[in-house]
């Protein structure tokens, strides 16, 4: 959704040097992912748990951080407008904003 700035690319360039993805190995893992229902593992989360969503996701409509924030016991959610999957890389400071209101709770 939106372009990550040069900074932010740069440190990722430099953090996945000698760890290349193979997405062969990892498909099973993904997919598992993608595909479980997780609802009955978060109703039994007994920490505080964020989940953080991009208005703009091509992967998830951002009305699952709201579902999942409902059914966990201590749940929030945030829905971080004009941005795409990658909130954290895509929004930068207000990405960092949102985790640190959440962890000075």
């Amino acid at each position: 959704m939106q372009r990550i700035n040069d900074e932010t690319y740069g440190v990722l360039k430099d953090a996945e040097k000698g760890y290349s993805f193979d997405y062969e190995l990892n498909r099973p893992l993904l997919y598992d992912h993608a595909f479980q229902d997780w609802r009955d593992i978060l109703k039994q989360l007994t920490v505080p748990e964020l989940f953080i969503a991009g208005g703009e996701s091509p992967f998830w409509s951002s009305d699952h951080a709201k579902a999942a924030a409902k059914i966990t016991p201590h749940g929030e959610y945030e829905v971080v407008e004009h941005s795409g999957h990658i909130v954290m890389a895509e929004q930068t400071e207000r990405f960092n904003q949102i985790m640190l209101e959440f962890f000075s709770k």
